[in-house]
């Protein structure tokens, strides 16, 4: 049950400017991070100084969705029309404003607009970003980095947030920090970012798709897309909902103290950017297919233990294995999509991918939070085993649709 890619795109070589254009994606994503995990240590100093509830406060991270899934959904039009290279550069200015806006502390109303120019800058980096790695020799390897990368900013940003914050200074002020890497990425989109060729077959695509077909219908055509938009649903419900409720569950569950619920979820984060850089290696000897499969499995197994060992050591252990084989999967499915689209309808599928984990990572959440206001805080771990069942029969049906793509699209090719 193995996928396999262009042998020839395979083996090709990356050139040393092509390997500082990935170091620069690679640094643009812990950008990313960062400014997802970072901002919910500056939540309680947000709020005081507005005088907010925490309602008014979610219109924050509404107004921050809405902008990252409408840059998500039209970032394979923008990427047709402007390039990768420019389309990046629009994202990065759009985050230096946003962040130089955040870091005033200006009225709320002004803040949620900064919120919404944050959201599309971030919602177009991860899609763009992830579009052109994903066109790379090796994809399924450093699009598995890339994620890593992530994951190691999420697990900076905090720490950064509270050390600003413990030298007294205002909650705006990591918005300095955040604009300042987010100008050193701007000087690298203009002075180091370089997009590859395109391939030859690349250019016989244009038979496949209705003349002058625009990108986003010809993608909506495609029932792959929905598929892997909906799986993605499950997958970033899953993660976000056992990330963001575990800690309720180790209190009040388990009766661990704050500081140990702490260090047992950072087990959690830090398993899944060690499943990406360890098992990212794997799925070239076993087939990203058929490692996405285990993954699965794996993190079945992972919410079983938490489940059913009532003690500290089988939430460490539990949480660290549903991490480490959830870490992969985003990363991987994503490094098949041009083997099941063609490579013009690409970005916007990477694009529809993101929009539709943003969509789950709220959704799901919620439903899991609901889940445990009204029926028990154990109640959380058989609907995590319930999703990600769901999402493995996805997994299998997008499989099998997958592989009929990819053969009408290696019929295009070889036309």
């Amino acid at each position: 049950m193995s996928l396999t890619v262009d042998k020839q795109a395979e083996q090709s070589k990356l050139t040393g400017e092509m390997r500082l254009s990935i170091a620069l994606t690679f640094f643009a994503f812990i950008l990313i991070g960062a400014n997802d995990g970072g901002l919910g240590v500056l939540i309680p100093s947000i709020r005081a100084y507005y005088h907010i509830d925490n309602i008014v406060l979610s219109y924050i991270f509404i107004a921050a969705s809405l902008g990252y899934i409408i840059s998500a959904l039209f970032c394979g039009l923008l990427i047709e029309k402007l390039g990768i290279r420019r389309f990046l550069i629009v994202a990065a200015i759009d985050y230096v404003i946003g962040a130089g806006i955040y870091s005033l502390q200006p009225p709320f109303t002004v803040l949620l607009l900064a919120a919404f120019f944050l959201g599309t800058s971030v919602g177009s980096m991860d899609a763009g970003l992830n579009s052109y790695i994903a066109a790379l020799p090796n994809n399924t390897r450093l699009l598995n980095y890339l994620h890593a990368f992530y994951g190691a900013g999420a697990w900076l940003g905090p720490i950064i947030g509270a050390g600003l914050l413990a030298l007294q200074l205002r909650w705006g002020s990591i918005y300095i920090a955040w604009g300042t890497i987010a100008l050193i990425v701007l000087i690298g989109l203009f002075t180091i970012f370089r997009v590859q060729s395109p391939a030859q077959h690349h250019r016989e695509l244009e038979a496949e798709l209705r003349p002058h077909e625009n990108v986003l219908r010809a993608t909506l055509r495609v029932r792959v897309v929905w598929i892997a938009c909906l799986l993605f649903v499950f997958y970033t419900g899953t993660e976000v909902s056992t990330g963001n409720w575990s800690v309720t569950f180790l209190l009040g569950q388990r009766h661990t103290s704050e500081f140990v619920a702490g260090w047992i979820i950072s087990g959690y984060w830090l398993g899944l950017t060690l499943g990406r850089v360890v098992l990212g290696h794997i799925a070239e000897r076993i087939g990203p297919a058929t490692l996405v499969m285990y993954s699965m499995l794996g993190a079945i197994c992972g919410v079983l233990i938490i489940w059913l060992v009532s003690t500290t050591v089988g939430a460490i252990l539990g949480l660290f294995v549903i991490g480490f084989c959830l870490g992969p999967i985003f990363p991987t499915v994503v490094s098949l999509m041009p083997t099941f689209v063609a490579p013009r309808l690409v970005p916007s599928a990477i694009g529809f991918l993101a929009s539709s984990a943003n969509i789950g990572a709220a959704l799901l959440s919620w439903l899991a939070g609901s889940l445990i206001e009204h029926v028990s805080l154990i109640a959380l771990w058989p609907y995590e085993v319930f999703i990600i069942t769901a999402m493995l029969a996805l997994w299998l049906i997008l499989i099998k649709q997958g592989k009929n793509s990819t053969s009408s699209v290696v019929e295009v090719y070889h036309r």
